[in-house]
């Protein structure tokens, strides 16, 4: 008769595998410090999965999924087809990285109150990223396989940068941000910021108590006294 799995089990794998791989990479991680981060012996692992590869797919796929992720029922999980998980994870950017708000702020040749504006581009933003940092946190640690290396530059990366730049240049020639010599510098100092409360904060080994929604809101406030120009600040204070 055969031996009845443990329902967590398989949860448990993708959960433990998840943090190897986002603490080490593809590359340097080991099916052995995974097989012994659930407790379970090498041999046990490949039970599960028929290998690293099938590992950072369902990884991938679960990252941010919340509920408990049930057991396959055919097990081990088989070796995904070349291209398989470049073709999910760029499925998954672009289903997640519309930014509807940005665009229609792009579309317009300026704003008719550009602190609401402001606030709500960099609110989509933090949302966005705050929603999906566990997988993007993994997919930017495992850009060392090769197939995810590019997707993350091409789709992931270049992308958001550009735009987000774009909207703080468009708003500086329209007159309604802080005129600086490099608009690009800005509006990345506004993206790392809103990563770093969005995302980063979460594997911070020693993070200061904090609530997040606060953090939010005091990480949007903070960009947009830096952005906003010194007439729209005066303006708001009488």
């Amino acid at each position: 008769m055969p031996r009845k799995i443990p329902a967590h089990r398989f949860d448990d794998l993708i959960r433990s595998a998840t943090e190897v791989f986002t603490a080490f990479g593809y590359q340097r991680t080991q099916m052995a410090g995974i097989a012994d981060g659930v407790g379970v012996s090498k041999g046990t692992l490949y039970l599960y999965v028929e290998s690293k590869e099938s590992l950072l797919r369902l990884c991938l796929l679960h990252a941010d999924n919340s509920a408990q992720i049930e057991t396959p029922e055919v097990l081990p999980v088989p070796r995904p087809p070349a291209g398989l998980i470049a073709e999910e994870v760029a499925e998954r950017i672009r289903a997640v990285a519309q930014r509807p708000v940005l665009h229609a702020a792009l579309d317009r040749p300026r704003a008719s109150n550009i602190r609401q504006e402001l606030r709500e581009v960099l609110d989509e933003l933090y949302t966005l990223i705050e929603s999906n940092c566990r997988a993007i946190r993994l997919i930017e640690r495992c850009s060392d396989h090769p197939e995810l290396g590019p997707i993350w530059q091409s789709m992931g990366r270049d992308p958001g940068r550009q735009q987000l730049a774009q909207y703080v240049e468009a708003r500086i020639r329209a007159g309604q941000l802080h005129a600086t010599e490099h608009p690009q510098l800005a509006s990345r100092i506004a993206l790392e910021t809103v990563a770093t409360w969005a995302m980063h904060i979460k594997w911070d080994p020693a993070p200061e108590p904090y609530d997040p929604e606060s953090a939010k809101a005091g990480v949007i406030e903070q960009i947009c006294r830096g952005l906003l120009t010194p007439e729209t600040l005066i303006g708001e204070k009488q």
